[in-house]
Order: C-alpha cells, then sequence, then structure tokens
C-alpha cells in the first residue's frame, strides 16, 4: 500500500466543536458503506489521514448483511467516512477522529517521536494533520 499525501487544511477553514455524539455519527459511516462511498467524490481514512475519491476504495470488507464496508486504499483500515455538513472530510475532522478513537495508537506513537514538530496551536496542530 502506498502512503497518502498528507495536507494541510486552508487555514480560512472553521469547524465546529466536535462533540462526543458527532464522533458516534461520523464512526457509524464506518461500516456498511459501500453504497455512501463507492459514488462520493471526497472520502478520508480517520487512521491514516487518507483523501480520495470513492472509487479509489478497492478492498471491500465483506459483511454479514450484504453491505461491504469500505477499506482505506491507503493503509487497509476500515475507518473510511464521507464526512457531513458539518464535519466535512478534512485533515482538522479526520485527525480529531484519531486522536478519539485510536487514543491509544497516537499515545504510543507520541511517545515514541523523538522529533516532533512545533505549532503555534491546537488549531494549527490539527490542520496541519500530525496526528498521522
Amino acid at each position: 500500500m502506498t502512503s497518502p499525501s498528507i495536507l494541510p487544511d486552508d487555514p480560512s477553514l472553521c469547524i465546529p466543536p466536535m462533540e462526543s455524539d458527532d464522533e458516534n455519527e461520523l464512526n457509524s459511516q464506518t461500516a456498511h458503506n459501500r453504497a455512501m462511498v463507492e459514488y462520493s467524490a471526497r472520502c478520508g481514512c480517520f487512521h491514516c489521514g487518507g483523501i480520495f475519491a470513492g472509487n479509489e476504495v478497492a478492498q471491500w470488507l465483506q459483511e454479514d448483511d450484504g453491505e461491504d464496508t469500505a477499506l482505506c486504499p491507503y493503509c487497509g483500515v476500515d475507518a473510511v467516512i464521507v464526512g457531513n455538513e458539518q464535519y466535512p472530510v478534512c485533515m482538522m475532522v479526520l485527525s480529531k477522529l484519531y486522536m478519539h478513537w485510536f487514543g491509544k495508537e497516537y499515545k504510543q506513537r507520541l511517545e515514541a517521536a523523538t522529533d516532533m514538530p512545533t505549532c503555534g496551536s491546537h488549531g494549527d496542530y490539527l490542520r496541519k494533520g500530525l496526528p498521522f
């Protein structure tokens, strides 16, 4: 698998604070999502930070109910979302979801990091997509 290009969000992008219900709603998009992902122009993986078109998904996890689940074309994890009006697919949203759903992995990577870049604020950190 290839590595995704991690690009920072436009500095003018304004995303409202994400509540637990919002995180759960976005996470619910990661299962049984073939119909939603397949024709989406913009999808994102909150495990690796990749942003891609839905037609780039080549592998699907076959579910018992018949509706398949997308596997990220970059990392193979079933953490693919299409976002919504309030929370579009962008690094800020993907970073927030990564830190919430993969918090243990995030902490391990943070502890292992020896050369962390500096950022001016938490917002800068999220916009740069550094958790990935």
